[in-house]
């Protein structure tokens, strides 16, 4: 009884992918971000991006998960290292919702179906992503201080595109989108890899 409980419990080798995968998933964000932020209407891609480029690492990530909790330590890090960055706590909100959404479908294909995997990934990038929410719900001190940094007129363009009402439900969509594309990439690439593990 005791060896059947122990293995539904997060072991040192599960923590390790955690930190491993967590880390990748941060700083790849980052780089897509810093180079696709630098251009307002170009930064409007950075949810599509980010989750089709992450998709291939991430996808490697979500097969090697046989276990209830990896997905949701990943986006709590990752929240709330985005929340300590100052860009806001919509991302661990979120992250926290869409990620227990990736972990019931994770639980419900055994840990053992890619294509469930690539759905929970791409449910789960759709919280990665909530920081977009700043933009609409901030406060005029939060919009001075990025104001402060990207300037201006950049601010000012950010909050044209997003005080139109079809704009946030466009990037949860472009997150999803991208993080199906990134994980049925991911998917072939480690296509070998899942078949001598007997996943496919």
């Amino acid at each position: 009884m005791r060896k059947g409980k122990n293995t539904t419990r997060l072991n040192g080798k599960d923590l390790l992918n955690v930190g491993i995968f967590t880390a990748v998933y941060f700083v790849l964000n980052l780089l897509v971000a810093a180079v696709l932020g630098l251009i307002p209407a170009v930064s409007m891609l950075v949810p599509l991006v980010s989750s089709f480029i992450l998709g291939i690492p991430m996808m490697l990530y979500f097969m090697k998960i046989k276990k209830f909790g990896m997905v949701l330590i990943t986006y709590i890090v990752y929240g709330v290292l985005l929340a300590l960055a100052g860009v806001g706590i919509y991302t661990l909100i979120l992250g926290i919702v869409f990620a227990l959404i990736a972990e019931l479908l994770l639980r419900l294909g055994k840990y053992q179906k890619p294509n469930l995997a690539i759905l929970a990934f791409a449910i789960a990038s759709i919280g990665a992503n909530g920081n977009v929410l700043s933009m609409v719900l901030a406060s005029t001190e939060y919009l001075e201080g990025k104001a402060a940094t990207y300037g201006s007129e950049y601010m000012q363009l950010m909050q044209s595109y997003f005080s139109e009402w079809w704009v946030l439900p466009l990037l949860a969509l472009s997150a999803f989108l991208g993080g199906l594309l990134g994980g049925l990439l991911g998917k072939s690439v480690f296509k070998k890899h899942f078949i001598r593990s007997g996943v496919l």
